[in-house]
């Protein structure tokens, strides 16, 4: 009796029996319920929480609970776990759920069909709300554990076993979702599971993903299974151009011809004749140790044969662990470039800003940085040589590379004295003209 079934008991042990014909019992169920609604309706999740697990308890009380108890407590638990994840209540609903398969598993329920509906039903609202997958996947766990416990299956119920698998890939576990796949007996979702899996490494490493589910199929006695996977995954591979005549395709398509005939001389010389090809490939040196032996472990050795699982299992992780590698190191590396890109333009701008800096800040060299081009400009310095005695000679005026006389730096620099000194003398004059036009009062 586990922990669950011994707190029912202690539980039990403390109720008086009844005084009158009317049960205290059904009185606080429906007391219970009652409370339940109103706690749903209010949002307090946590006291419905508590609420449905103390009335599921009572319902269990006693040594030996009725198989009408039982089937009262599974509803209830059933129920509570159905409206606690309509409210995203992931948590709460999985207790309830977990509550549920535990009176299968402590009453030793049957696995038929009408046990089942009710975890399919669970199933169900959990399938619209995927960020809840890991959540579900607890509780199928539970389901396949009392399907093994209960059922004729000694692995668990395959419908149950599938469930499973699907709640596993739909949280991103494919190491876990394969697992259950495998005894599922839906050779085609797991074939999409394994291409789904794979396209996250390597695809030059796609026969491994292959290779190591054909071996394991093959380890359960399911040479059916294993040609239908290996069908479908390389179907799928051609479809999206992936490259097929990689060594573990070809390896794993003979492999399951010779097993279709079991002939250990035929694997042998397979074996014999293909080891230049799967030579060629580093990654697979550890494995070619171990495929002579693969036939014979096949037919006996189970021990040797999950040996070879395991090593093709160690190449997948490194394959998918590579690649995750090698993504974040691109990332890096583009990160690098743009701040390197970043650095170079920023560069670029300093010298740019600098040169122009200097070529503002150059002397004139004897010639002037804007010569006069205007008939304005010209005149100015026309008047400005003439009030200086008109004498210029060649040394004291130079031409431009447009050939416009310009001035010299002192003529330059006495023209623009005079400017600014007419500009400021016609200020004044403006100023003075509007001061004496304004009327006096």
């Amino acid at each position: 009796m586990n922990r669950r079934a011994l707190a029912r008991k202690a539980a039990g042990a403390k109720v008086t029996a009844p005084s009158s014909s009317t049960s205290p019992e059904n009185v606080g169920v429906e007391n219970v319920t009652k409370k339940l609604e109103v706690q749903l309706a209010a949002g307090d999740f946590y006291g419905a929480l508590q609420m449905y697990k103390t009335l599921f308890m009572r319902l269990l009380k006693g040594d030996e609970p009725s198989a009408e108890q039982q089937d009262k407590a599974v509803a209830l638990a059933q129920e509570a776990a159905l409206k606690l994840i309509e409210h995203d209540q992931n948590t709460a609903a999985t207790e309830m759920a977990n509550l549920m398969v535990s009176v299968f598993s402590d009453f030793h329920h049957p696995v038929d069909d009408a046990h089942k509906q009710r975890i399919r039903q669970i199933d169900a609202v959990f399938q619209p709300k995927p960020q809840f997958s890991a959540d579900l996947a607890v509780v199928l766990k539970n389901a396949v554990k009392w399907s093994a416990e209960e059922g004729a299956r000694k692995r668990g119920d395959p419908e149950l076993q599938l469930l499973l698998a699907r709640a596993y890939r739909t949280a991103g576990d494919f190491t876990h979702a394969l697992k259950h796949f495998l005894h599922a007996e839906t050779p085609q979702e797991l074939a999409d599971a394994l291409f789904q899996w794979s396209t996250q490494g390597y695809p030059s490493e796609s026969d491994l993903y292959l290779a190591r589910a054909v071996l394991q199929l093959l380890s359960l006695e399911n040479l059916r299974d294993a040609n239908k996977v290996y069908e479908a995954y390389v179907a799928k591979c051609q479809s999206v151009g992936r490259p097929v005549d990689l060594p573990l395709f070809n390896f794993t398509r003979f492999l399951l011809l010779t097993l279709e005939r079991d002939a250990l001389p035929l694997f042998q010389m397979l074996q014999e004749r293909y080891a230049p090809a799967l030579a060629r490939d580093n990654s697979l040196k550890s494995m070619n140790v171990n495929q002579a032996k693969l036939l014979e472990a096949v037919c006996g050795n189970v021990k040797e044969f999950n040996a070879i699982v395991s090593s093709i299992e160690a190449q997948c992780q490194a394959s998918l662990s590579g690649a995750i590698m090698d993504r974040k190191k691109r990332r890096s590396l583009a990160g690098e470039r743009a701040a390197r890109k970043l650095v170079e333009q920023h560069r670029l701008e300093q010298l740019e800003e600098e040169e122009r800096a200097k070529r503002q800040r150059t002397s004139l060299d004897g010639e002037m940085a804007s010569p006069p081009t205007t008939l304005a400009q010209q005149r100015v310095l026309q008047r400005l040589r003439a009030s200086r005695g008109g004498a210029t000679t060649a040394r004291s005026s130079v031409s431009s590379r447009k050939g416009v006389v310009a001035a010299t730096p002192a003529e330059y620099a006495e023209w623009r004295a005079m400017a600014l000194e007419f500009m400021r003398n016609k200020k004044e004059q403006e100023t003075a003209g509007k001061s004496d036009a304004r009327p006096t009062i």
